[in-house]
């Protein structure tokens, strides 16, 4: 749950790599949080654990945040 107490299911996923957020359906990147694609948890972090698979120790190219907007 977030703060408001709402329960969170909507995840996003950040790019280092391309300095963006990951578009809806996952196509393109976006610097707009707002017109960023959701994601359910689980898929999110399945993104994310593929695409930093190669990643040396202690780096990433991709991250996921449960939603901060309301």
């Amino acid at each position: 749950m977030n703060n408001s107490g709402k329960q969170i299911t909507d995840w996003v996923i950040w790019s280092e790599e391309h300095a963006a957020w990951w578009g809806p359906e996952r196509r393109g990147y976006t610097d707009s949080l707002a017109q960023a694609g959701r994601y359910p948890q689980e898929e999110a972090l399945t993104i994310v654990a593929v695409a930093n698979f190669y990643c040396q120790t202690g780096t990433w190219k991709e991250c996921a945040f449960p939603d901060p907007l309301p």
